[in-house]
């Protein structure tokens, strides 16, 4: 179930650097999991991981849209790359 409401500010963090900060127009608990969606405003230091967070996108969303397989593989080394990364988030008071 798709729910509109606002969410709040989230802030957006690799470790403790500061990525950038969002604002969800909408949330979705799919599956266990809360999916957030919105205008996402990066900081500076956004820009030194950029890179493997669109590599990540280059692999996983033409899988999900069945333009073509998943390569597994490429998948996984960037999923570990991410992780590493320990991104999390929080909301902002």
């Amino acid at each position: 179930m798709t729910d509109h409401r606002p969410g709040g500010e989230f802030l957006l963090f690799a470790g403790g650097t500061l990525l950038g900060r969002s604002n969800p127009e909408w949330e979705d608990a799919a599956e266990g999991v809360w999916l957030r969606s919105g205008l996402f405003m990066p900081a500076d230091t956004y820009f030194q991981f950029q890179e493997v967070f669109q590599k990540h996108t280059r692999e996983l969303a033409p899988a999900r849209l069945a333009q073509q397989p998943y390569n597994r593989a490429a998948l996984k080394m960037v999923s570990a790359q991410i992780e590493s990364m320990e991104v999390t988030q929080h909301m902002k008071p």
